[in-house]
C-alpha cells in the first residue's frame, strides 16, 4: 500500500515540476492517507464534508501546498463509516465533480481491491497506472483487478442500450465471454461492441515490476 501511495505522490509531484497545474486527490474510500505524505496531519477540511455537504465544491476542500507550486491536494476520507461506504448517489456526484476540477492534471489515487468504489474511480480515467510488487499474491490480486475492470467497462457499453437493462444490471459476472453469452445479440455485433470498449485499455507491463493499462 505505501509503495501505491508513494508512486501516486510522486507523480503528481514531477507533473508539477514539469510545469503542470496537478491536482492530487486521494479516493482510496475508507482508507485514505496520502494526506500525511505532504506533513498534513490533521487537514481542516476532507472529502467527508464534501460528501456530508458541509461545503459545495470539491475545490472547497483542496489543499494548497505551499512547498509545491502548482500542486493541490484533495484529501480523502474513511473517518466514518457513511463516507467509508458511500451510496451509488454520492459516488456519482463525487466523479461528477472530479470531472470538473479546474486542473491541467487531476492524479487520483484509489487505493488497492476491488470494490465498485475502486473500479468505478479507475474506469474514469484517462490513463491508468497498476501497480504490483513480484510477490505472487499481489500479481494474483493485479489480475483479478484488471479482468474485473474490464468486466465493468465491456458491461457499461451493453448497459447503456436501454433495452439490455433489465437482463444484465442484476446479474453477476467472472468474465467478458459471459457478458458477451448473455446480451442476446448475434455474435458478431456484440464482440464488435466489446472490442470497442477495450481497444484503448489492453494493459502493459512495465520492467519496474508495475502494471500501466493507457486508455
Amino acid at each position: 500500500m505505501a509503495t501505491i501511495i508513494s508512486i501516486a505522490a510522486n507523480l503528481a509531484l514531477l507533473l508539477t515540476k514539469k510545469g503542470k497545474q496537478v491536482t492530487l486527490a486521494d479516493l482510496d474510500i475508507g482508507g485514505a492517507d496520502i494526506h500525511i505524505l505532504f506533513g498534513l496531519i490533521n487537514p481542516p477540511l476532507m472529502l467527508t464534508d464534501f460528501l456530508n455537504r458541509r461545503v459545495e465544491r470539491l475545490e472547497d476542500i483542496a489543499q494548497t501546498l505551499p512547498v509545491h507550486s502548482g500542486l493541490t491536494l484533495i484529501p480523502g476520507s474513511g473517518d466514518t463509516l457513511g463516507t467509508a461506504n458511500m451510496p451509488y448517489a454520492k459516488k456519482k456526484q463525487l466523479i461528477r465533480h472530479l470531472k470538473n476540477l479546474q486542473a491541467e492534471v487531476v492524479t487520483v489515487d484509489i487505493g488497492a481491491g476491488t470494490s465498485y468504489h475502486a473500479l468505478d474511480f479507475f474506469l474514469i480515467a484517462d490513463h491508468h497506472v497498476t501497480v504490483a510488487t513480484p510477490d505472487p499474491t499481489s500479481v494474483l490480486d493485479l489480475y483479478r483487478f484488471i479482468k474485473l475492470a474490464a468486466i465493468c467497462r465491456v458491461l457499461s457499453s451493453f448497459l447503456a442500450r436501454e433495452a439490455m437493462t433489465d437482463a444484465l444490471a442484476d446479474r453477476d459476472f467472472s468474465s467478458v465471454e459471459e457478458v458477451l453469452d448473455m446480451v442476446g445479440l448475434p455474435d458478431e455485433t456484440s464482440r464488435g461492441v466489446a472490442e470497442v470498449a477495450l481497444r484503448t485499455s489492453t494493459p502493459r507491463s512495465s520492467s519496474t515490476g508495475c502494471r500501466d493499462a493507457l486508455m
